[in-house]
């Protein structure tokens, strides 16, 4: 998988969130990249950042995502906080690196992740 692949790739799932769940969303998303080592050696990372609406029910979005994420083969785990504002928080990971969070929380929804780590192109 390529540095541009593996953006796309990450970028894909986004999307397919954001209309599972619904609601405007803004990107966020950084140009630059981030080391990380592989197995081939130096590599990168980029990282997406996308924010949303306020979802009309939290749990039935969060359910949603938690189904979507395990049926794609993902590790899924849960956390939620409970204080002024509750927060439900999904992390998805797969071995190659792809790191994925998904938070549904009174004011908004948040999607953050990383993409898999690949060889650097620029090295090369």
């Amino acid at each position: 998988m390529t540095e541009d692949e593996s953006l796309e790739n990450l970028n894909a799932i986004f999307d397919d969130v954001q209309t599972l769940v619904g609601g405007d969303w803004v990107d966020e998303d950084l140009d630059s990249p981030r080391s990380c080592s592989q197995s081939a050696g130096a590599g990168v990372q980029h990282s997406s950042f996308r924010v949303g609406t306020a979802p009309s029910d939290r749990s039935e979005v969060f359910a949603l995502v938690k189904e979507h994420w395990t049926d794609l083969g993902y590790t899924v785990t849960e956390r939620i906080d409970e204080g002024s504002v509750v927060s439900m928080r999904l992390m998805a990971s797969k071995p190659d690196g792809l790191d994925l969070t998904f938070i549904a929380a009174d004011l908004g929804m948040t999607l953050d992740g990383l993409t898999t780590c690949v060889p650097d192109d620029a090295a090369r």
